[in-house]
């Protein structure tokens, strides 16, 4: 930051792929760059190759952007589909992402959802005009998601992947990544091994999705030198850091009021009365329940799916615990969200 800050001040351009110095301090730096007469460009710093930051700040800049979701971390994206297509586990599909360079020998920072945030706190802060950073992104990674999961997500017609999700409504933003199921007809859906791709609302375009790959040497370096075609285009015409950048202190949301359907998985004893006893529970928070199915029985124990309503984050998590608690639940297996786009 501090080596981009002194280039700023010197009246020099910079074209940078750090997302992570872009995610926390992109404001006060494009802030400063105005200020220097310097250009800013960082078109690298998210989905690789794709062209997706520019049109955030100039093909769109007539919309009011409503919903950003994307696929943004194309190792993620890679390990889900191979469970999806092939069947393997989250372990051996990490294993195979790895031996074919895809995945870090560390692989936290993408498995664990924060490589997405950062890029989704850049889209949002430009598409959104909002002071917005890393930190306000409430981020959920993929370690957990099984076989069985993915089975049921198959069956239901829908397919889990890792989304980045950005949404400006009235009553304020609410950033988050998470393991999510959309709907197999929906183009995000069939984004598939390690691409990248961003689904863009907005008031007047409608419905746009940008696609490609995210990562690697020639993606990226297109973006980058792209970014540094422009800079000497506006060094030409004498016109670098003449773009102003417009920003607004706008709300944030609280992760736990974001709403949204919840397929859950759980195991329970093979008993009279369990069902009424979940339902009663749900019913006490205001949850209705979609759908619920009971699967793989044995005398003892028997593996309970469930769908329910679009509900709070807060309310679906306290009522789990709730549940948790019945002398019924063996345990809860996971709670994931739906994404109805």
């Amino acid at each position: 930051r501090e080596c981009i800050e002194e280039a700023f001040r010197r009246g020099k351009s910079v074209v940078s792929a750090n997302k992570d110095v872009i995610a926390d301090y992109g404001i006060p730096l494009l802030k400063l760059a105005h200020e220097h007469g310097a250009d800013f460009q960082f078109e690298a710093s998210v989905a690789g190759g794709i062209p997706i930051v520019r049109p955030m700040y100039s093909s769109l800049n007539s919309n009011k952007i409503e919903e950003i979701i994307g696929i943004m971390n194309g190792r993620t994206n890679f390990i889900l589909s191979s469970m999806t297509d092939r069947g393997l586990s989250y372990e051996d599909a990490l294993r195979e992402a790895q031996e074919k360079g895809y995945a870090e020998a560390d692989p936290a920072n993408d498995v664990g959802g924060f490589d997405a945030a950062r890029k989704i706190a850049i889209l949002a802060k430009l598409g959104f005009h909002a002071y917005v950073t890393f930190n306000d992104v409430s981020v959920e990674g993929i370690q957990h998601i099984t076989k069985d999961d993915i089975a049921h997500a198959t069956a239901m017609g829908y397919v889990i992947k890792l989304l980045a999700v950005a949404r400006q409504e009235d009553d304020g933003i609410s950033l988050a990544v998470h393991p999510a199921f959309i709907r197999k007809g929906h183009p995000l859906a069939n984004v598939g091994g390690a691409y990248n791709a961003v689904y863009v609302r907005g008031n007047c375009v409608g419905d746009i999705m940008l696609y490609g790959q995210g990562a690697g040497a020639l993606p990226t370096a297109s973006a980058v030198v792209s970014d540094i075609m422009n800079v000497i285009q506006h060094v030409n015409n004498e016109m670098t850091g003449k773009r102003p950048y417009l920003w607004r202190e706008a709300p944030l949301k609280d992760a736990g009021k974001i709403k949204a359907p919840y397929y859950i998985r759980l195991i329970a004893a093979n008993a009279p009365g369990v069902l009424s006893s979940i339902s009663g529970v749900f019913a006490g928070h205001g949850i209705s329940i979609r759908s619920l199915i009971q699967k793989d029985e044995t005398k003892e124990v028997a593996e309970i799916v469930i769908l329910v309503d679009s509900s709070a984050d807060a309310v679906i998590r306290t009522a789990l615990t709730e549940i948790e608690r019945l002398r019924c639940i063996d345990r809860l297996r996971h709670a994931i969200r739906v994404i109805e786009v």
